[in-house]
């Protein structure tokens, strides 16, 4: 601030060729000193932030987002859940009961769709709808299990997942001629089974009909 004016209160007369001045010295923002192991200096608010955050996966148990110089990229899977497996860089949730759309039994039809609204994170990889549905079979139960488009002319795919390391187990893709899948499965073992309903291609979208029967 400055003061540039005086004033004489004795004889009421001013001079503005005389005053005060008041100087600070600024304190200007310093280099941000070296961050600890684990931490950058993030270039938004010039404080240490950590290299690497926390984020969510579907399926996956840990995740993480890394810090790239400008930004936190995409989130990366660290481990899945114990009920899902890695495929490439994802969780595909293959054995997980979440997500699983309905129950069925081994004699059983029910339609459904591909929706946008959908997991789009399929036991093919990211980018594939998909439905899932659990089956309960018993140890050498046999099982025909059947994928027809419904609707358009789209390309099925068909998984069976499960078992105690939560694998892929069967799959399918045209064995029932016109785009459609069809797997004759037998059950290894006494427990449930999860029946994934998805297509060929990424980013499919149309109805379908399943159909489980003995065989």
């Amino acid at each position: 601030a400055a003061m540039r004016y005086n004033w004489d209160p004795a004889n009421g007369n001013g001079n503005n060729n005389i005053g005060l001045r008041l100087v600070r010295t600024a304190v200007l923002p310093v280099a941000q000193a070296a961050c600890p192991t684990g931490y950058h200096v993030n270039t938004a608010d010039k404080v240490c932030s950590p290299d690497t955050i926390a984020c969510s996966l579907e399926f996956a148990s840990a995740a993480i987002q890394t810090w790239n110089g400008a930004a936190y990229g995409d989130c990366t899977v660290v481990t899945c859940d114990a009920q899902s497996i890695q495929s490439g860089s994802v969780c595909t949730g293959a054995c997980s009961a979440t997500g699983a759309a309905a129950t069925m039994t081994a004699a059983q039809t029910v339609t459904g769709a591909l929706a946008a609204t959908d997991s789009g994170n399929s036991v093919r990889g990211q980018g594939y709808y998909f439905d899932k549905y659990a089956i309960t079979l018993t140890a050498g139960q046999k099982v025909r299990i059947a994928l027809t488009a419904t609707g358009s002319n789209w390309d099925t795919y068909l998984y069976v997942t499960g078992g105690t390391a939560c694998g892929v187990l069967a799959q399918d893709d045209d064995s029932l001629g016109n785009y459609n899948s069809v797997y004759n499965f037998t059950a290894p073992a006494a427990g449930t089974y999860y029946l994934h309903a998805t297509s060929y291609g990424g980013g499919t979208l149309g109805g379908y009909t399943l159909v489980t029967s003995a065989w």
